[in-house]
């Protein structure tokens, strides 16, 4: 059998290592619980995701790892909650753990950090928030600026620019002349990342033009209603709507020879043939650097600083390319220097 090769363009690397801690996860309650105990105290955190995607495992992982690692003297119990993209159980569960008795509540991306920003402040509970991977905090009323929130909470903000990634693509598939977007206007950076593809693509005579879905479900129906005459499909990061419903996209870029682009790397695992993106251990392991300060530490969340990532990486799928339209010579690798991982 054909193995999986990607191909990797390390722009920056310096990826989070896993710190080894053995974790038992009882699936019923959803709680994971440090193995190596510790003489300090013992803190419950919930953590909070959006959708099951490798990328949110991921994000949570680099989270529990570096909350237990050598830098902590504390002991943690973590509940898990995940709204498997169903809008109302995420408010559910949200309301849950606002009433609980957290220490403090991570959230993974917009959808989760607004709920539970708007919960703690209607119910007037001041547990602490520090949210991750959010494109955004700003204008979602999160925090009321980088610098200091002014409030209960703080965290990584998603610092995504495209022109790099759209400058990948017309140089990798120079024929390119209609793209499509394909978002949840509900996730994401909504109207700023369709202005700013516009505005890239427009610049280099391409069509962008727009699908808006609000269910993993519509991607299939939705979609390939409007695919005809398409080149590249793009995806973003944040959208935790498409992103977890990538598989179809991969399935209909796969059968009609159409490129697709992802802002994350776990899609470029699952079949897209370019992503580019932050390696998403980093989101969980910088949020948690801020969640010990304020846990053991003992500040206040407005005293931290909002902060983004941006250590970018691509990834080429070597297995999905060339069904994707995307054809790319061994010569041309080099000249990227790229490394290649089985």
């Amino acid at each position: 059998m054909k193995k999986n090769i990607f191909i990797i363009i390390s722009l920056v690397l310096n990826i989070g290592a896993a710190l080894g801690i053995l974790y038992v996860f009882n699936q019923k309650r959803g709680t994971c619980v440090g193995g190596a105990q510790k003489s300090g105290k013992t803190f419950n955190v919930a953590l909070f995701a959006p959708a099951s995607h490798p990328a949110m495992d991921e994000i949570n992982q680099g989270f529990m790892d570096t909350l237990q690692g050598k830098n902590s003297s504390a002991n943690y119990v973590f509940k898990t909650y995940n709204a498997n993209g169903n809008k109302t159980l995420l408010r559910a569960q949200a309301e849950e753990m606002v009433a609980g008795n957290f220490d403090l509540i991570f959230t993974i991306g917009a959808s989760c950090s607004k709920t539970v920003k708007e919960l703690t402040t209607k119910r007037e509970r001041p547990t602490p928030l520090v949210f991750t991977a959010v494109g955004d905090p700003i204008g979602l009323g999160i925090v009321s600026s980088f610098e200091s929130s002014g409030n209960n909470a703080t965290g990584i903000s998603e610092y995504q620019s495209y022109a790099e990634p759209v400058n990948l693509v017309m140089h990798l598939k120079p024929t390119t002349k209609k793209a499509l977007l394909v978002f949840d206007p509900m996730q994401g950076k909504g109207d700023v990342t369709k202005q700013e593809l516009s505005k890239l693509f427009s610049a280099r005579g391409v069509e962008l033009s727009f699908a808006e879905v609000f269910n993993p479900n519509e991607i299939q129906s939705k979609v390939g209603g409007v695919i005809a005459g398409v080149d590249v499909i793009v995806i973003q990061n944040g959208d935790h709507t498409v992103v977890s419903g990538v598989d179809a996209l991969v399935n209909l870029c796969n059968r009609y020879g159409i490129t697709l682009l992802a802002t994350d790397l776990n899609s470029g695992d699952k079949g897209a043939a370019l992503a580019y993106g932050v390696t998403e251990y980093d989101f969980g392991t910088e949020a948690a650097k801020k969640a010990l300060q304020i846990l053991e530490q003992h500040k206040k969340p407005a005293e931290i600083p909002t902060t983004p990532i941006t250590k970018y990486t691509l990834k080429i799928n070597s297995k999905t390319m060339e069904a994707q339209g995307l054809k790319i010579e061994p010569t041309e690798l080099a000249l990227l220097r790229v490394v290649k991982v089985i």
